[in-house]
């Protein structure tokens, strides 16, 4: 915990730069993994240069810098293979609460989960919502002209409300087990990625824990089996996509299936499932 505090050094003289889908970028290179989903989220760049993908434009952030990603805007669900020595802090604005986690990648690209599952206050989350709002009203050139004044003062409460939460953490004994807060992250991931790629062995990885012993532990505090909280993710986003005009084949995609056949297969077998289990006879 303590690195992690180190790093938000770079932050002492506030934000550096904030990027949104507006900013200006190059062409993005091809067959970039997927990534769109139905909350926002927020990245503070700790450590490293890095490449990303965002509305379909690569952007180049630099220590210091924030990310915006909107809602439904396309961005990179993932790292790439060249992705090395990295410290990135993530805000998921997920529901009625506001979850944060950080991932290292090291110098050979492992990529490890370093904290997790503390919630934010709703308050924050109130203001992030209510000037993102504002400011996704806007049309692209004078939404980037007013950047600054409409979101920079509620990301930097974020940031001061982040580093007040993981200080405090690291002096006292939240009452939180290692266990719940674990379980928090592989929910999050499972979340930000749609379902995407996220087997036993991929997620044993991410999280540090024997795969049958996640299985277990999430089964115990969630109730349900990592693939049930995956298959009710991946409906929850098709449900939503529909809704928003997105055909078959961008949903397939963006869910990872391998084709609308099987997705399918799979989206008929899931609404049968929920369909049962509601009592609803067709």
């Amino acid at each position: 915990m303590q690195h992690i505090l180190d790093a938000f050094t770079n932050f002492d003289e506030g934000i550096r730069t904030i990027w949104c889908e507006h900013s200006p970028g190059t062409a993005p290179a091809k067959n970039m993994a997927p990534g769109i989903h139905q909350h926002r989220e927020i990245l503070f760049v700790l450590k490293g240069n890095y490449h990303f993908p965002l509305n379909h434009k690569m952007i180049n952030p630099q220590v210091g810098d924030v990310i915006l990603i909107d809602s439904w805007i396309a961005h990179c669900a993932n790292y790439s293979t060249q992705d090395r020595d990295m410290l990135h802090f993530w805000v998921n604005l997920s529901g009625a609460r506001i979850f944060m986690w950080c991932i290292q990648l090291d110098l050979c690209g492992g990529r490890t989960l370093l904290m997790t599952g503390t919630p934010l206050s709703q308050d924050i989350q109130q203001l992030l919502n209510r000037r993102w709002n504002a400011f996704a009203e806007l049309p692209a050139q004078e939404a980037m002209a007013h950047l600054d004044f409409y979101m920079r003062e509620p990301l930097t409460m974020l940031l001061d409300e982040i580093r007040f939460q993981l200080a405090r953490t690291d002096r006292q004994n939240t009452g939180i087990s290692d266990d719940l807060h674990m379980i928090a992250a592989i929910q999050r991931i499972i979340e930000a990625e749609n379902g995407r790629d996220c087997s036993l062995q991929r997620l044993e990885q991410i999280a540090g824990f024997n795969r049958f012993y996640l299985a277990h532990m999430f089964k115990r505090i969630t109730g349900l089996t990592i693939g049930d909280y995956i298959n009710k993710i991946r409906l929850s986003f098709t449900e939503a996509a529909e809704n928003r005009g997105l055909n078959r084949k961008e949903i397939t995609y963006e869910l990872g299936f391998s084709s609308t056949s099987t997705f399918g297969n799979w989206l008929r077998k899931v609404r049968k499932r929920r369909d049962q289990a509601q009592g609803i006879v067709k």
